[in-house]
């Protein structure tokens, strides 16, 4: 007796191409921006600077208390949110839509904070507020704003949501 006439379950398509260059994008741009948070970290001069400006009564001991913690923490939160990035990006290639869907809303968040960062940076905003933002900082957010924008797109072309529909279809047949 064949898998199909025993009632078995017959292997899902593999994903569509536009599926798997939205994990590829996902990955790189979150990788991307995890090093440029890793690079704002690595100075701690500048750190050390915003912390004086904004906390001027500190005395040095507890300046650098608070860097080191606030290093400790950003890279903690770094590498966590790079792992949250990758697991999701890889359930979505296996067909987990909650994947692309949870994906879809951080992605949104993403651009739209992205874009907004931008818009005060250009405009002058961060200046004025005493924020520091180098060229390289800069580069790295525009470049992080256009993967995440690529790959919110890509995941919800044609081919994407033909394939997330056939596999909602072939799971509730199985139910």
């Amino acid at each position: 007796m064949s898998p199909v006439d025993s009632g078995a379950a017959s292997a899902p398509p593999p994903p569509p191409r536009a599926v798997r260059l939205s994990r590829t994008l996902w990955i790189t741009g979150a990788v991307l921006g995890a090093a440029g948070s890793v690079q704002q970290l690595a100075d701690r001069g500048r750190l050390l600077e915003e912390l004086r400006r904004s906390k001027p009564d500190l005395t040095q001991e507890q300046l650098d208390s608070a860097a080191t913690g606030g290093v400790l923490f950003g890279l903690l939160f770094t590498l966590g949110l790079l792992a949250v990035y990758i697991m999701l990006a890889n359930r979505m290639v296996r067909g987990a839509n909650w994947a692309r869907v949870t994906l879809a809303v951080i992605g949104g968040l993403s651009v739209l904070f992205g874009m907004i960062g931008l818009v005060g940076i250009f405009s002058g905003l961060a200046a004025s507020l005493g924020l520091h933002v180098g060229a390289l900082d800069v580069v790295i957010s525009v470049l992080v704003l256009g993967l995440d924008a690529a790959a919110l797109t890509a995941m919800f072309l044609p081919p994407a949501n033909a394939w997330f529909t056939h596999l909602a279809c072939h799971r509730n047949r199985r139910n």
